[in-house]
């Protein structure tokens, strides 16, 4: 059918397939090309030689060049008919220049014959070459032909001799036209293109390569047959563009599909309102009244929840009128109440209608309720912590139980365990709890049903802090859904402690270390005093000496002290690995303790880590932060070797190292690769990248990925905007709930921005939806531009601590950026309002806290005002009131 059926380039017929039509077109083209191979071209191109060899002339550089050569040969036989050859030895330009008056009229010639000696010498020398009778006024005209024929000829000449004639110019002549009628009938099948704009040569090969090719000439008319029945089938234009373009087949084919799919698709919108009449906006409008009516029903629903407790309450009271009067007279009384097993056992609907949940620990239920079931569901949190034993009493109050915990945590501690057994309970085996080291492990042992898996982490800030435990096999094996932060700076590093010769490090705490959690924990207070911190040691020896440090520190430092009482939800902790679990902070400092003895010799000595289970320890302490995680050590990775760590946590531990020096860029060999984009999500990717948007395709490290993260223009590590398609990662959400509303909710307390770019918007008014993300992230950048310029809160300069000196970091007020032009002695009325605000934001970029007359007070002495006079005032007070504004 045409170009996608026949390729030119792999066949020389490929212009021909829209042309010969008929079998009779076919043979009149082969016909044509044998002609001009075996005859027509041999026979002219030998002519044309030898015309080229008796002139002198240089080689056309096609055959339609050789109509100049041709041309330029009759205009010289066309002289010579007229002339003597000596005529191109004579001096032409002079001749033209004396004969001039000779194009004049009579009287021109006239007086030139009487007052011009050279008018008359040149018209006897031209008058003495002629063959045949020449008029007065036609010697001008003929010398001037003559000398742009010589200047013509002097360019084309290879021997640079006089202008001559082949002997048979006319036969050249004649051959050379017929070549070209020829060439253009075989060119009305193959277009003229390749036979006539390059050299005899070429034209040669060309058209032994039509020879060579007659397969494909033959089937050219069935091939337009075909082409016609496409035609009529409604795709002349797909036929046109694909012919038009030479496409291949593959294109071809894709072309076809898409133009039928799209046709399919009209069909079905003007068919279908939904389908025809989807609009981006309206649908986004939707989308949203979705997600505010979801969390108004979860609000409600507490709401709910709390009035039919309030209902239940009144009818229990009305159905339990003595249970009623015995609570009432106990909460009348201001002593000798009755204990609480009493009181469940006297008037339990009363007192669970009015309490309806109770949190106990497993000891206090023992102790405070009778065994009997009295709850509907009990609920075990941190299950991993709790021994089946322990759990027992609990499950035997109350009908059902839900067990939550997380098996690769800590299991219960074992510190004040008895290492012998009763030896009533030789001989006896309990199916539940053999083996089981947990009630969640007990748990798992006997449920084959109903058990779910909670996959979307929540806690983490930023991807980088759980995709290390995420990615482990011996831990999680991928099976979280985490998702990425926006970025900022670094959520985790590493802080190497080099080894000093007597630092005073035993096997179990780093005195070096010490004193860097110390100046860690200072700098933290400085610069990040809105966040909780907590600090985590792998050893209780360890956590006893930094708790210890910091404690003269802050003895020594009332800011540090300060912090220290500044977060009274979390406050500042200190605790080795065993006790940490359930703990969670904005910031966690890990401090390893272990590393190298007094040679300098890593002794491979890592406390509980090192132990059965080691692994799930050092899970805990790695994901205790919300934000930000320092590791610090006093080794690298590298001076470990892997030969000598003998257990996974071991193990792991080095593997954890080397993530946190990458600042959690590098998983290792667990590495998740991304998910590949499908045409669609490519296409906004190329689209949006030729629009000037810097992107990242599909960032995340496990189970869901951003489509698009928009970077800061300027900042290309900071990303500013969430670029969504409702493409396979959106129709993958098993809910309405989960795509439309929580991992935009969850991703927006991240600090993420949205902008979501529907498929059928996408691919209707593509430009205009360009355009939209284009502007989104615009505004998206001013926003990240404009959060940046504002000074942050009490910001404070510091210095590393010196190895050795354990005195507290004292902060140094710094101002911020470059310092404005002051010029000192000028009225205040010379500046301009810009310049006052610029002064007023740099003197207060330093983060010392001020009132407003303070600060009024230290721009009038940085401006070297000495007095406080009103204008004055006025202008830096009402510079000072724009920048709250």
């Amino acid at each position: 059918m045409g170009g996608p059926a026949v390729d030119h380039r792999l066949t020389p017929w490929s212009r021909a397939a829209d042309r010969v039509r008929t079998p009779s077109d076919a043979t009149a083209a082969l016909t044509s090309a044998r002609v001009l191979a075996n005859d027509t071209l041999p026979s002219a191109a030998t002519r044309l030689e030898q015309t080229l060899a008796t002139s002198g002339l240089r080689r056309p550089a096609s055959v339609a060049a050789w109509a100049d050569t041709l041309a330029l040969l009759q205009q010289v036989a066309d002289i010579t008919e007229r002339v003597e050859p000596i005529i191109w030895s004579l001096d032409l330009q002079e001749l033209v220049t004396n004969l001039a008056p000779a194009a004049g009229g009579i009287m021109s010639r006239s007086i030139a014959t009487v007052f011009k000696p050279r008018y008359r010498a040149a018209n006897k020398q031209v008058r003495s070459c002629r063959r045949v009778p020449l008029k007065s006024a036609d010697l001008h005209a003929l010398v001037q032909a003559a000398s742009a024929a010589r200047v013509l000829w002097q360019l084309n000449s290879v021997d640079g001799g006089p202008p001559r004639l082949p002997g048979d110019l006319t036969g050249t002549a004649g051959a050379y036209q017929r070549l070209l009628a020829e060439l253009a009938a075989l060119g009305a099948f193959v277009g003229a293109s390749g036979l006539i704009d390059t050299d005899p040569t070429e034209t040669g090969r060309s058209l032994l390569a039509l020879l060579d090719d007659q397969t494909t000439l033959f089937k050219l008319p069935r091939l337009h047959e075909l082409a016609s029945t496409v035609d009529a089938a409604g795709f002349a234009a797909v036929r046109a563009l694909v012919t038009a373009h030479d496409l291949d087949a593959n294109a071809a084919r894709d072309i076809i599909e898409h133009v039928w799919c799209a046709s399919v698709l009209e069909q079905i919108s003007l068919a279908d309102v939904e389908v025809g009449a989807f609009d981006g906006a309206t649908h986004t409008k939707h989308v949203r009244e979705y997600a505010d009516a979801d969390r108004k029903q979860i609000a409600v629903g507490a709401a709910k929840v709390r009035r039919a407790v309030a209902e239940h309450v009144i009818d229990v009271r009305d159905l339990n009128k003595q249970g009623d009067a015995l609570i009432g007279a106990e909460v009348r009384k201001n002593s000798r109440h009755r204990t609480l097993r009493e009181l469940t056992q006297m008037a339990p609907d009363i007192l669970l209608a009015l309490k309806p949940c109770w949190a106990m620990s497993p000891l206090a239920v023992s102790q405070l309720l009778d065994a009997k079931p009295i709850f509907d569901v009990v609920v075990f949190d941190e299950a991993s912590q709790v021994p089946p034993a322990d759990a027992i009493p609990a499950l035997m109050r109350a009908k059902q139980a839900i067990v939550a915990g997380d098996a690769k945590q800590l299991p219960p501690t074992t510190f004040f365990a008895s290492a012998t057994i009763d030896d009533d309970t030789d001989g006896i085996e309990n199916n539940l709890t053999t083996g089981a080291e947990s009630i969640l492990d007990a748990m798992a042992n006997v449920i084959t049903a109903g058990s779910t898996t909670l996959k979307w982490h929540y806690r983490s800030r930023d991807e980088r802090l759980i995709a290390f435990s995420n990615a482990q096999p011996s831990l999680y094996d991928w099976q979280m859904v985490t998702f990425p932060g926006a970025a900022g700076e670094d959520a985790i590093r590493h802080v190497h402690v080099p080894w000093r010769p007597n630092n005073g490090t035993d096997d179990e705490s780093s005195s070096d270390e010490v004193r860097r959690i110390v100046g860690l924990v200072t700098e933290h207070a400085y610069t990040r005093p809105e966040l909780s911190l907590g600090v985590i040691a792998m050893g209780i020896k360890h956590a006893d000496r930094i708790n210890e440090a910091l404690r003269r520190a802050r003895v020594d430092n009332p800011d540090l002290d300060d912090y220290f009482t500044s977060h009274d939800r979390e406050p500042v902790f200190v605790k080795n690995l065993e006790r940490v679990q359930g703990d969670e902070r904005d910031a966690v400092i890990l401090s390893i303790g272990y590393g190298k003895n007094a040679d300098g010799r890593m002794l491979y000595r890592f406390g509980p880590i090192n132990a059965a289970g080691g692994e799930r320890r050092l899970n805990v302490a790695i994901t205790r932060a919300r934000s930000k995680m320092t590791v610090v050590s006093s080794f690298l990775p590298s001076d470990l070797d892997p030969n000598k760590l003998t257990s996974e946590g071991a193990r792991m531990l080095g593997r954890y190292l080397a993530y946190a020096a990458s600042n959690g860029t590098d998983l290792g060999p667990v590495q998740r690769p991304h998910p590949p984009l499908n045409a669609f999500e490519a296409d906004v990717r190329d689209r949006l990248t030729a629009a000037g948007i810097s992107l990242v395709a599909q960032l995340g490290a496990s189970g869901y990925f951003i489509d698009f993260a928009a970077c800061h223009p300027e900042r290309p590590g900071e990303f500013v905007l969430a670029i969504e398609a409702d493409g396979a990662s959106y129709h993958s959400s098993a809910t309405a709930r989960e795509r439309d509303r929580l991992r935009q909710d969850h991703l927006e307390r991240l600090g993420w921005r949205f902008h979501r770019i529907w498929s059928t918007d996408w691919f209707r008014n593509r430009e205009s939806e360009i355009a939209r993300a284009v502007a989104a992230w615009e505004s998206a950048c001013a926003l990240a531009t404009q959060a940046q310029a504002k000074p942050p809160p009490a910001a404070m300069t510091w210095s590393p601590p010196v190895a050795g000196d354990s005195k507290p970091l004292v902060p140094v007020p710094t101002r911020q950026g470059m310092r404005p032009a002051i010029h000192f002695g000028q009225s205040i009325e010379d500046y301009a309002d810009g310049e006052i605000t610029a002064i007023v934001t740099w003197v207060a970029s330093d983060g010392l806290l001020r009132t407003k007359a303070e600060l009024l007070d230290d721009v009038i002495t940085e401006m070297g005002y000495k007095r406080r006079g009103s204008r004055i005032a006025e202008r830096i007070g009402n510079a000072i009131a724009s920048l709250e504004t």
